[in-house]
């Protein structure tokens, strides 16, 4: 009986193995084909493994959106809430906040350019990117809780640091880190002196002195 322990260790061992190479064959085929795409054969071929493993490990698409998701959130992490901690002054919390998510952005391109073609048709996907678009407007809100900012502000803030904005300044053939400077200077320029349209829906010219202190 004393080779038992080892036995169910080993299988135990294989087990994982089998998921994370499927798994890996989730992630490596949703940034090429996209959820919809991918079909468990597709998945099954790519981990060498047969179509019913697939389905025994991931049952639903829903499980491997969750599961990739997770995957990709711990190797390529979004900004944290605590990002601006010890960070003052606007031009410097600004500067960070699109810097960062930019980065971000670029690291996870080939998973964001699928997930936004798919989210219509995939229930699972598209709650996932709510949750993400929850968390970057947390992360703005802090960015910019400081300085006492009109709501309109803040949700133009939103909007230019969203990925749907990244990717559509880089598909003008700018390289990320210069997408992001762009973006600073023109927040920051906006955010000190709004235009007579902006001031109309609730920018007050007083935070833009208050800005200039800072």
């Amino acid at each position: 009986m004393a080779p038992r322990p080892y036995t169910l260790g080993k299988r135990a061992q294989l087990a994982a193995a089998t998921r994370q190479r499927i798994l890996d064959a989730i992630v490596e085929l949703h940034a090429e084909r996209g959820v919809a795409a991918t079909t468990a054969a597709d998945i099954a071929a790519r981990a060498d493994v047969a179509v019913a493993t697939v389905s025994r490990y991931y049952p639903s698409v829903e499980h491997m959106v969750q599961s990739c998701g997770a995957h990709l959130r711990m190797m390529i992490p979004p900004p944290p809430e605590q990002l601006f901690e010890g960070v003052v002054g606007l031009e410097a919390r600004v500067g960070m906040l699109v810097e960062r998510w930019y980065a971000f952005y670029e690291r996870r391109a080939p998973w964001l350019r699928r997930a936004y073609a798919d989210a219509d048709r995939v229930p699972a996907l598209g709650e996932s990117l709510s949750r993400a678009h929850q968390h970057h407007e947390a992360v703005v809100r802090l960015a910019l809780a400081p300085f006492d900012l009109s709501e309109p502000v803040v949700r133009v803030t939103i909007a230019l640091t969203s990925a749907p904005y990244w990717q559509s300044i880089v598909d003008t053939g700018l390289r990320s880190a210069d997408a992001a400077e762009v973006t600073t200077e023109m927040l920051l320029a906006w955010i000190r002196n709004p235009s007579p349209l902006i001031a109309t829906i609730g920018v007050d010219n007083r935070a833009d002195t208050h800005h200039r202190d800072r």
